[in-house]
């Protein structure tokens, strides 16, 4: 009964209101210069992927900017970093070359 409730709840509010895309940084892809959105792993013109940083979930565009997990082998951006000691996925401690101290 509850369910039902919030169902409906839900549906008037997006009916009414239709649900937008957050205001969020811009990446210009590397092959085709297309516009990409914060947390887009793929140009919507041409296809290109991208790796996700896994502490902060953006696209990795520029890889000269990016680390490495030494364990996991997953990519993060090396300003997300910052303070942070350990990879956000397998726990493994970051390398100290990685890590922006501050």
């Amino acid at each position: 009964h509850k369910k039902v409730a919030v169902d409906k709840l839900a549906l008037s509010i997006f009916t009414r209101f239709s649900p937008q895309d957050p205001a969020t940084r811009r990446y210009s892809c590397h092959q085709c210069s297309a516009n990409v959105k914060d947390f887009d792993t793929r140009c919507g013109a041409c296809g290109a992927a991208f790796p996700a940083c896994t502490l902060s979930g953006r696209p990795i565009i520029d890889t000269s900017a990016a680390g490495r997990c030494k364990a996991c082998k997953r990519h993060f951006i090396i300003e997300e970093a910052r303070s942070k000691r350990n990879c956000a996925l397998c726990h493994t401690p970051l390398p100290v070359s990685d890590r922006v101290l501050g």
